[in-house]
């Protein structure tokens, strides 16, 4: 999942597999669903406002 996640959405491999390991230490079961999508609306959202995207640019490739 992360590696497919990673190549639909931009984002980066390691910081896709760490926000995993703290959405699922967060939420358990339900914040390994819900984690990828979470970062990848970040990451959509980091790139689209100006004055958030290094950030975007951090989440990204």
């Amino acid at each position: 999942m992360p590696w497919l996640q990673s190549r639909f959405a931009g984002v980066n491999s390691a910081v896709l597999f760490i926000s995993l390991l703290f959405f699922g230490w967060l939420w358990g079961v339900w914040g390994l669903l819900l984690g990828a999508p979470l970062v990848a609306i970040a990451k959509v959202i980091c790139e689209r406002v100006d004055s958030l995207k290094p950030i975007g640019a951090l989440l990204g490739r």
